[in-house]
């Protein structure tokens, strides 16, 4: 059986669980497994009975306060605003999105 992996890793609303139940709607009438993975149960709760699927998604590291949190003047300042100035951090989230790959 084929299986996607959805995921919503960072944002406040839940366009991104909108548009994730649309996909599974469709994905699973065609009889492929989904699997969302998100960051926190409401989230999950949203998805329920949808995906076949719902698990916790890796947790960014919490966003800064300094300059580049403020500012969204270049590319570089957003991706700093989102956690990717902190290696250790990126580092963190990726195994854990690597164990879970791994896992499905």
């Amino acid at each position: 059986m084929r299986s996607v992996l959805f995921s919503w890793e960072l944002g406040r609303g839940a366009g991104h669980l909108a548009n994730i139940r649309r996909m599974a709607r469709l994905l699973r009438r065609s009889g492929v497994r989904v699997i969302a993975a998100v960051p926190d149960p409401a989230g999950a709760a949203i998805l329920a009975g949808l995906c076949d699927e719902v698990i916790k998604a890796p947790v960014w590291p919490p966003r800064g306060d300094g300059p580049a949190a403020r500012s969204s003047a270049t590319f570089g300042d957003i991706l700093a605003a989102c956690g990717l100035a902190d290696v250790e951090a990126v580092r963190r989230v990726l195994s854990e999105w690597l164990v879970l790959f791994d896992a499905i």
